[in-house]
């Protein structure tokens, strides 16, 4: 058996968390800790001693500004947190996959599968999103769907 030693335990809470971590020791909150930061537990550990915590996702856009641009589009990319999700669906003759929705409303669009981290998206069937890290060869996808661009009205 191994004597108590104390230690302080640093756990990473990671920028992309969407707002404050609870840390629980042994079922008990000990500390909770900030995106961006560590959370930080001094104690005199055991063995048996447990941590456990929930980081919690949320929705980030981000336009594409690269050489591919396509007149009258806008192209955007979404995570979940941390993962780069794709949208498996059947690409048209340029590769391409049109959406018709607004891109800021998105993620209200979205409905889960019932599999972990897979979303359907309403009015477009045949369209899944899904982690980027699950496409696997030979299927059809996109990371940067288009998106008819809005005219700016005064």
């Amino acid at each position: 058996d191994c004597a108590p030693q104390e230690f302080t335990l640093r756990l990473r809470v990671p920028r992309w968390a969407v707002g404050a971590v609870t840390v629980s020791v042994n079922g008990q909150p000990a500390v909770t800790g900030q995106p961006g930061t560590y959370a930080l537990i001094t104690r005199s550990w055991q063995v048996g001693d447990s941590v456990t915590y929930a980081l919690p996702f949320a929705w980030k856009r981000t336009l594409y500004e690269g050489a591919e641009q396509v007149d009258g589009y806008a192209r955007y990319a979404w995570e979940y947190g941390p993962l780069l999700m794709a949208f498996r669906a059947e690409l048209d003759a340029d590769n391409r996959l049109v959406l018709g929705c607004d891109p800021a409303e998105l993620t209200e669009w979205l409905s889960p599968t019932g599999e972990p981290l897979h979303f359907r998206l309403k009015d477009h069937p045949g369209v899944e999103l899904v982690p980027y890290l699950e496409i696997k060869p030979g299927v059809s996808f996109t990371c940067w769907p288009l998106f008819a661009r809005q005219e700016e009205t005064e």
